[in-house]
């Protein structure tokens, strides 16, 4: 059963992390002008609470606190957004040429990878999981099982017998 599903199953198309990784890099410019402008909301947040801590009456300490929360509050938002920021534009750009052609080699090999010996079921069912997107058990008979299996190619057939 096993080996017919295998045999069944294709590798990934080499356009498609290929253009995968070309709309990410294209986003990132986008995404960049989003965040640009939640940044530019939260620090004119900054700069009003700020403006109020000054002005109010330090005798007030309920006020003063309530300020004093807020800021912190946009501060930390402020901080947790660049750094998301910084952090996702890296991983983009790190993952460059080289990495991408790793990504399609071992691709490639992803039948070899889910029958080696030194490959867990935990990671067998993470290929099946990447290449799979749903199996309907059709028909179950003593000899048989039909199911469709979905992947991202649409329905492909596949009748295994039962061991």
């Amino acid at each position: 059963m096993r080996d017919a599903a295998l045999a069944r199953l294709k590798t990934p198309r080499l356009k498609v992390p290929r253009e995968a990784l070309d709309r990410a890099r294209q986003d990132l410019a986008t995404d960049h002008h989003f965040r640009r402008l939640q940044m530019n909301e939260l620090e004119r947040q900054l700069e009003q609470l700020r403006y109020r801590v000054t002005i109010v009456d330090a005798t007030n300490t309920l006020v003063v606190q309530t300020l004093e929360g807020a800021l912190r509050d946009v501060t930390e938002k402020l901080e947790r957004l660049k750094h998301g920021a910084e952090q996702e534009r890296r991983e983009i750009l790190e993952f460059d040429e080289t990495a991408l052609d790793r990504l399609l080699q071992i691709a490639h090999r992803l039948g070899d990878l889910f029958v080696a010996e030194t490959t867990t079921n935990e990671e067998r069912k993470e290929i099946i999981a990447a290449l799979v997107d749903r199996v309907i058990v059709t028909e179950r008979t003593a000899e048989s099982i039909r199911l469709p299996v979905r992947s991202a190619r649409g329905w492909v057939r596949l009748q295994a017998l039962l061991f």
